[in-house]
């Protein structure tokens, strides 16, 4: 990695940092470039670091490491290009993420 893109991940922390730290979760998009894609694998990073509960829409057909798995609250799987797929597996998660929310509120 050379200095200009070191810079550059730098400026994805400080953007991402704040935004993920206020949030109450984390929802990832994983497509099949999601593990490749270094901006995706800083902010997955911080939602860890910051202990944030992690949702996931997985489009069908992508590759997940176990251990990745292992560690999300809830995930559903969409179709690529279907809209109607993917508003259905976000509203899925949307109860899961409510009801995490509600049980650990007491």
């Amino acid at each position: 990695m050379n200095s200009e893109e070191l810079d550059k991940l730098k400026i994805v922390i400080e953007k991402s940092y704040p935004k993920i730290f206020k949030s109450a979760f984390f929802l990832g998009i994983c497509t099949q470039d999601f593990c490749q894609d270094p901006v995706c694998l800083i902010q997955l990073s911080l939602a860890i670091l910051l202990d944030k509960p992690l949702f996931f829409l997985i489009e069908k057909g992508t590759r997940i490491p176990k251990n990745l798995l292992r560690i999300l609250q809830g995930y559903e799987f969409y179709e690529k290009n279907d809209r109607d797929s993917a508003k259905c597996a976000m509203l899925k998660l949307m109860r899961k993420a409510n009801k995490l929310s509600m049980e650990s509120d007491g």
